[in-house]
């Protein structure tokens, strides 16, 4: 695990090819987690990256029932890029705001459902973490990579595989 400024060095750097590496290994993942826990109402993705899971849920018509989608990021670069999708894809009802998973700017329960793909465990507190998405939201579903982190969230089901990663909803 890194700090904060690491972290988003990391991401900053790499956010040109990040598609590229890793963009059907996330879209496997969100096959699975948007079946688990379906978007509607208010949504957040706490780690969008460059904002994939967007992409996805616009094109696979999963955006029909989302009235808001709120895309967080610590690295500038990644969070440049979803803006670029949110332009394309939705810019009268998406966002996209810098912030840290580990202190999210939200009221409690602003959002209906809240994601967070591959993102808690490469954090330094990942319990803060999942505490905020929790906070933040009213049903949740995040992902962890089980080999990098042996953080499991308490008080979430765990609700299979995404992917390499396990999933867990709230509640």
């Amino acid at each position: 695990m890194v700090g904060d400024r690491e972290l988003a060095a990391r991401y900053d750097y790499g956010a040109e090819a990040y598609d590229e590496l890793y963009g059907q290994e996330q879209v496997e993942k969100y096959e699975v987690g948007l079946r688990l826990l379906p978007p509607r109402g208010r949504v957040i993705d706490v780690g969008c990256g460059t904002g994939l899971l967007l992409e996805y849920m616009a094109s696979t018509g999963l955006m029909s029932d989302v009235e808001e989608l709120v895309c967080v990021d610590i690295s500038g670069s990644m969070l440049s890029l979803a803006s670029r999708r949110i332009s394309a894809l939705c810019p009268e009802r998406c966002a996209a705001i810098i912030a840290n998973a580990e202190a999210l700017p939200f009221r409690d329960a602003t959002f209906d459902v809240a994601y967070s793909f591959s993102v808690v465990n490469l954090l330094e507190y990942p319990a803060a973490a999942v505490a905020e998405i929790a906070r933040v939201s009213r049903s949740s579903l995040v992902t962890l990579v089980p080999r990098v982190s042996d953080y499991r969230p308490g008080g979430w089901r765990r609700a299979g595989m995404a992917g390499k990663d396990e999933a867990y909803v709230r509640p």
